[in-house]
Parts: structure tokens; C-alpha cells; sequence
């Protein structure tokens, strides 16, 4: 692989995966801790794009025209020289090789050999053998972070040229700190201790940027970013400024926690300050950055990765019910109630219940991204995909990812052609099926199936990386590719929810789709 198509992850991996989880228990009235979610979507829905563009941010220039699933015209065209093009994995989720070559064991090792449980990450996808590489509530965890991240830049820096420091980090501090649901479960009153492992790992992130860009940057030429969750809000009703608000303020709650300090001002968003420590001086839930941090974390990346999946609607509510996904995780984050759209497809065969397919997410993050921050650095969707349950037979033919692909690279260059954002990379989630964190294998997200049955953990190619290969071999759609030609014939059928929910016979070849 050239050196210019490398982006590693120096952080942990703990992927969207978390966080999909828990809209899942949210939206199907499973349990977590005995809270039961979903609440359908009232009728009075109306929409004005200007006025909801006008009260973000004093431009005219149009959004959303609803929150309705849309079927845009088709856009063929490829996507700028030098574009990336890849799939995601994480290391305990295809690795395995626990306990092998000297590791020590992380936190998901230590928890998965508990009693009671099943450490299926002990093996996963073995990819540790068969390609052969092998508590941050401490505040000295950034020295140690910093040690590590040296450590990399030093050995692989002259062939690694983009680096992330965390992947998510949302995603594995409000489980692993504020839920108490994933490892390392450790839990403290308030969820004060969340708020203080995010700033130990923000501060851990602008020192590696530091070092890197003091030390190894003009010998090596590469670039240092971080990876953040981006599930889109959207108001629910855009001429409701009340909506509106709600919907910016669950932004900051779940994007800006972290990008408003690094891409923005170098602090926490106002909205956060203002909910969480309210006129609490003397001893602040949210840690407060001294002068010295807010100018040392400001601006530290060169790029931002955005892991998009889906979107919800937002809406402002004072009601304690229904239990939705924000009161669940985020309860600091008051007036603000969450819901879905019935119109947005969602496949029945999704493992993640509440994932909708909802493409036009993308236009949607990058522009509210491009216009609140105002550090400028170039965009890389590091994340997106759409799961299975686990099938016997498996159906290799598998349509509603195909569709997923092609409306989701669609939208991105759409992104880049219509709206001029600086996207340079496009990486699907995931190459084969893995572990997925609490779900083991039950849930499937990859391009590849993974037989867990078979001894030697045997890879084939579904449909969609057929697809998936075609799209990036040829940069996007170029006019006259069968792929293109595929993706045109199959597109009013992808904005339905008969590919999602897999209950057409499609037959055995590839892009065999509606009839």
C-alpha cells in the first residue's frame, strides 16, 4: 500500500458499534438498566430551510428542504485526485492473538474473561496470526499516551503519513465511564467521572499533535487528527427555533464535546458549561481548561475523521417521557427529547434496530461542522456501513448494503461537487465481519463474511465488495462504468425499504437487485 493511502489509529478503537448499541436498546424498548424507549413521530412536522439556515447561521443558502427520506437525482462523476478510498477494522475486533508476543491485557480482555461471559475476542477474526503484526481517569495518562504515541511516530513514521490519535472517543467514555456498561465499568456519581476522562484524553490528544508537529512533521511530512462520532441531529421542525436549539445543543452535547475545544475556541461548548456546571465554580462537574490549555488544544489537527452512520430527529421537550436515547446518555442534556422519521428506510435484517439508512447525514455534519468551527482542515468519512443479523445460510447477496454504498458514496461527492467541501477520503466499515463489541458475531457489518465456524475463519466476498471495489477502483461513478450503470437502474429502488429489509428474492449474482 502506498504510503500516501495509510491512516492509522494510534488510540483506542472502540468503534461506533458502542453507541449504535445503545440506540438500539433505545429504540426497539429493549433494556438498559430498566429503561424502556421510542416514541413515534408526532404529525405537526413542517419544514422551512431558509428560516432553519437563517437562525444557524445568517445565511440564506438552503438545507434541508424536510426531514423526509428524499430521492435526489442520481450524480455520477468521480471524486477528486489523491481521494482515499479503504475499509475500517479495529484491533480486538479482528485480531485476536489476546495474550500472544508479550501483550498485556486491555481493558476488553479483562472484562470478557469475567464469569459468565464468552471472550470471543480471544480469537476474533485471527487476523493477529494470519498477517503477522502484532484507566484514563489519571492525568498522567498523558505523558504515557504521549510515550506511546512517540513510540509509533518514531518506527512507522516513514511509511504512516495520517494518524488518529482516538477513534471515537464518545463512544468508549460515556459506555465505559458514564454508563458503566463496557469496560472498564467504572462508575461516579454525577457522571463526574466521564467529563474528567474526556479531558485527561483530550489533553492527551493535543500533546501527541504537539509532539508530532514539534519533532516529526518537517522530517516526515505527515499529518495528525482524531477520529469523532458524528450522528447527525436533525430539528425535527425547522421553523420551530425551539427545535432548532435543540438540535445544536444535542450537537454540542455529542460532537462538540470534543470539537469545539480542538476545532473551535479551544473550550467546551457554552451549552455544556451552561447545563452541566450551571454557577458551580468552586467545584465544576466539567472540568474547566486554564488560558494555557484552551490556546494549546486549539487547532491541534490537520484533519477530522467523522464516523457517520445515520441521523435522528431532535426536538424540544421538558417532559421526563418517553425515555429516549438522550435521556439515557446523556441526561445533562436537558429540553431535548429524540425520535426517528418513518419515512427513512431501515432494514428488519439490521442488528443496529436504529439505524436508519439516512445518506443525506453526510451534507448535513460536514456543513454544520464547516460553518461552526473555525479551524479549517480537510474531511475524511472514516466510518459509515450497515449491519446484518447473523443468517444460515448467509446471504452473500447482500442487497441492502449494495444500496447503502452507492446513496452514501453518492452523497459525499455530492458534498464535495455541489457543496465544496475539502473531502478527501471515504473508508467503509467494516472489511470483514468481526466482533462486534456485546453482540460477538451475531452482528454483521462487513464487505467480507467471516465463517466463526469454520477452523480456519474463512473470508468470502459478498456482493457489496464487488461493488465497493468497482467504486473506489474507479474513484466514484464514472459515466459509462457497469457500476454506474448498476447504481442508475437500481436507485429509485434503494429509496425504498425493500432492500433494507431483505424480503425479495434477488437471486445469487451481483447487483441483482429489483426486478
Amino acid at each position: 500500500m502506498p504510503e500516501s493511502r495509510v491512516l492509522v489509529f494510534v488510540g483506542p478503537l472502540l468503534i461506533t458499534a458502542a453507541v449504535l448499541q445503545l440506540l438500539m436498546a433505545a429504540k426497539t424498548h429493549s433494556r438498559i438498566g430498566g429503561v424502556l424507549g421510542h416514541t413515534a413521530l408526532p404529525e405537526d412536522i413542517s419544514i422551512n430551510a431558509r428560516e432553519y439556515s437563517q437562525h444557524i447561521q445568517g445565511s440564506p443558502k438552503p438545507v434541508r428542504q424536510n426531514s423526509s427520506y428524499p430521492k435526489e437525482p442520481f450524480i455520477s462523476g468521480t471524486v477528486p485526485s489523491g481521494f482515499l478510498w479503504g475499509t475500517s477494522t479495529a484491533a480486538y475486533q479482528v485480531e485476536g492473538g489476546w495474550n500472544t508476543g508479550g501483550k498485556g491485557e486491555s481493558i476488553w480482555d479483562h472484562w470478557a474473561h469475567q464469569p459468565g461471559r464468552t471472550p470471543l475476542g480471544d480469537t476474533a477474526c485471527d487476523s493477529y496470526h494470519k498477517t503477522k503484526y502484532g484507566g484514563w481517569t489519571n492525568a498522567s495518562m498523558v505523558d504515557y499516551f504521549n510515550d506511546y504515541a512517540t513510540l509509533c511516530f518514531q518506527k512507522f513514521g516513514d511509511r504512516v503519513k495520517r494518524w488518529a490519535t482516538f477513534n471515537e472517543p464518545w463512544s468508549f467514555i460515556v459506555p465505559g465511564y458514564g454508563l458503566g456498561v463496557s469496560p472498564p465499568q467504572m462508575l461516579f456519581g454525577m457522571k463526574r467521572r466521564q467529563y474528567e476522562v474526556a479531558h485527561v484524553v483530550i489533553k492527551a490528544h493535543a500533546r501527541a499533535w504537539h509532539t508530532y508537529n514539534d519533532s516529526f512533521r518537517a522530517q516526515q511530512g505527515g499529518e495528525v487528527g482524531i477520529v469523532l462520532g458524528a450522528l447527525w441531529g436533525q430539528p425535527r421542525n425547522t421553523s420551530d427555533p425551539r427545535d432548532v436549539q435543540a438540535a445544536d445543543n444535542f450537537e454540542q452535547f455529542f460532537l462538540g464535546w470534543f470539537a469545539n475545544p480542538i476545532y473551535g475556541n479551544g473550550d467546551y461548548p457554552d451549552a455544556m458549561k451552561q447545563m452541566i456546571n450551571g454557577d458551580s465554580v468552586a467545584d465544576p462537574r466539567l472540568p474547566v481548561f486554564t488560558e494555557a490549555e484552551k490556546a494549546y488544544v486549539r487547532g491541534s489537527a490537520d484533519f477530522v475523521g467523522l464516523n457517520q452512520y445515520s441521523a435522528v430527529l431532535i426536538y424540544a421537550s421538558d417532559h421526563t417521557f418517553p425515555l429516549d436515547f438522550i435521556s439515557l446518555v446523556m441526561p445533562d442534556l436537558k429540553g431535548v427529547k429524540d425520535t426517528s422519521d418513518p419515512t427513512w428506510p431501515h432494514g428488519a435484517s439490521s442488528g443496529f434496530s436504529a439505524h436508519y439508512v439516512v445518506p443525506w447525514n453526510i451534507r448535513e455534519q460536514l456543513r454544520y461542522f464547516s460553518e461552526k468551527y473555525s479551524h479549517k482542515v480537510p474531511f475524511y468519512i472514516t466510518e459509515t456501513g450497515i449491519s446484518e443479523k447473523e443468517q444460515f445460510p448467509p446471504n452473500m447477496n447482500d442487497t441492502w448494503r449494495q444500496c447503502f454504498y452507492m446513496l452514501y458514496v453518492d452523497e459525499a461527492i455530492r458534498a464535495i461537487k455541489l457543496d465544496g467541501r475539502d473531502v478527501r477520503g471515504f473508508f467503509a466499515w467494516t472489511l470483514m465481519d468481526n466482533i462486534e463489541w456485546g453482540s460477538g458475531h451475531s452482528v454483521r457489518l462487513g464487505l467480507h463474511y467471516t465463517n466463526f465456524s469454520d477452523p480456519n475463519l474463512t473470508r468470502t466476498p459478498k456482493a457489496s465488495a464487488k461493488l465497493y471495489r468497482d467504486i473506489a477502483t474507479s474513484g466514484g461513478f464514472p459515466e459509462g462504468a457497469p457500476h454506474t450503470k448498476h447504481t442508475q437502474d437500481w436507485w429509485d429502488w434503494c429509496h425504498t425499504n425493500a432492500p433494507y429489509n431483505n424480503d425479495t428474492e434477488i437471486g445469487a449474482g451481483h447487483y441483482r437487485g429489483p426486478h
